[in-house]
């Protein structure tokens, strides 16, 4: 029995019905393409890359322990999170535009955290040179 099918151009084609084999649960399970090996194999750098997360966070836990300067904590912090995202995005995404859209929306964040930190490092540079220069004048920073 054949089916025929009309295309936009209008050409008409032939094509067979086939009905489905029906095939028990335990052959259907052998035939199977995805066994436990290949589910590991797909699993094993996402575990690579959370052991990494875990023991990079570990190591900025240890590193603000000691003392490391306040205003860059929050910085560092998201900065490990956005690089451990990305990269477990990037291994268990399937298709180019579900990873370059994470990729873009983690890198719009990595870039307004760098930028901004580096404003504000700018503008107290400035305000202090400013000062430095009011107060050599001996005027104690006062402008005529």
């Amino acid at each position: 029995m054949a089916v025929n099918i009309q295309s936009a151009e209008g050409v008409v084609t032939a094509l067979p019905v086939v009905t489905p084999e029906t095939v028990s649960s335990q052959e259907a399970q052998s035939r199977s393409e995805v066994t436990s090996e290949s589910q590991w194999a797909d699993q094993f750098p996402t575990m690579i890359i959370l052991t990494f997360g875990v023991f990079a966070l570990l190591g900025f836990y240890l590193i603000l322990k000691a003392g490391f300067e306040k205003s860059e904590n929050t910085r560092i912090y998201v900065i490990i999170v956005v690089v451990i995202g990305t990269l477990l995005v990037v291994t268990n995404s399937f298709t180019e535009s579900q990873t370059s859209a994470v990729i873009g929306f983690f890198g719009t964040i990595a870039g307004y955290l760098l930028g901004r930190s580096d404003l504000q490092s700018e503008r107290t540079e400035e305000a202090a040179r400013l000062n430095a220069g009011a107060n050599s004048n001996g005027k104690g920073g006062q402008n005529e």
